[in-house]
C-alpha cells in the first residue's frame, strides 16, 4: 500500500492525535512506554547529577575517573539484557520487571551512602544490570501487543514519549540546580520516582513476580514447566 505524508494534518497536529490513540489503545503497550520512560528519565538525571556528587562526595574532579564510573552502568545493561534474553527464550519473562525495578531502587538508595569508588562501580553496574532486565521484557511486551500494521507507529510514539519524558527530567534538573539544589536532593528525588514506579510495577504483576522467585528457589531440585 502506498502512503504519503499529509503535511495539513501534520501541521493541524491531527496526525499525532491519531498516533497518541493507538498507544492507548492497548493497555499493556501504554504501561510498558511508560516504564521505559521514566527509566530513561530517571538514568539521565543520574547522569546529570552524578558528577557533581562525585565532586562533592570523593572530590574526584577527574572527569575520565567519573565518566568511566558511569560508564558502569552501560556493562551491567549488556549482562542484565542477556540475562533478560536467555530468560525469555520461549516467552515474555514478565517477572523481570518488578525484579529490575526492586534492583533499580536499591542502587539508587545506595548511591548517596556510597564513599568509595569500588563501591560505586559496583552500584553503577547494579543500577545497569536491573535496567537491562526492566527494559528488555518491556519492549518485548511493546513489539508483541503491537499489531503488525502499527507496529512502526508504535515504536516511533514510544521513543516521542520517552524523549519527551526525559526533557521534562532534565527540566527538573536545571530547576534543581538554579534552586540551589544538591546533587544529593536530587537523587533522593529520582529515589522516590523510583519507588513509586516499582510499588506500582509489583501492584500490576504480583502473579509474574511471585512465579519468578519461586522458580528461581526450586530451579535446583526441580523442573517447572
Amino acid at each position: 500500500v502506498e502512503m504519503r505524508f499529509d503535511w495539513r494534518r501534520y501541521g493541524r497536529g491531527q496526525s499525532l492525535q491519531d498516533n497518541f490513540r493507538k498507544l492507548l489503545v492497548n493497555r499493556s503497550i501504554w504501561l510498558s512506554i511508560i516504564g521505559l520512560s521514566v527509566f530513561w528519565g530517571i538514568s539521565q538525571v543520574v547522569l546529570a547529577a552524578f558528577p557533581a556528587h562525585a565532586k562533592e562526595t570523593l572530590n574526584l574532579t577527574n572527569t575520565v575517573i567519573i565518566q568511566g564510573m558511569m560508564a558502569c552502568s552501560g556493562i551491567g545493561i549488556i549482562i542484565g539484557s542477556l540475562v533478560a534474553g536467555q530468560s525469555s527464550k520461549h516467552y515474555i519473562e514478565t517477572g523481570l520487571i518488578p525484579v529490575g525495578a526492586i534492583g533499580i531502587v536499591t542502587a539508587l538508595a545506595c548511591m548517596p551512602q556510597l564513599h568509595s569508588t569500588g563501591l560505586l562501580i559496583a552500584d553503577f553496574v547494579l543500577l545497569g544490570i536491573s535496567g537491562g532486565l526492566f527494559i528488555v521484557p518491556l519492549n518485548a511486551l511493546i513489539q508483541f501487543n503491537a499489531r503488525d500494521e502499527e507496529l512502526g507507529t508504535i515504536l516511533a510514539g514510544n521513543n516521542w514519549i520517552q524523549n519527551i519524558v526525559m526533557l521534562g527530567f532534565l527540566g527538573l534538573t536545571v530547576l534543581c540546580a538554579v534552586s540551589g539544589s544538591n546533587s544529593v536532593d536530587l537523587l533522593y528525588i529520582m529515589l522516590a520516582t523510583a519507588v513509586c514506579g516499582s510499588a506500582y510495577t509489583i501492584y500490576q504483576l504480583p502473579q509474574s513476580l511471585v512465579r519468578f522467585v519461586i522458580s528461581r528457589l526450586f530451579s535446583s531440585t526441580h523442573r517447572i514447566e
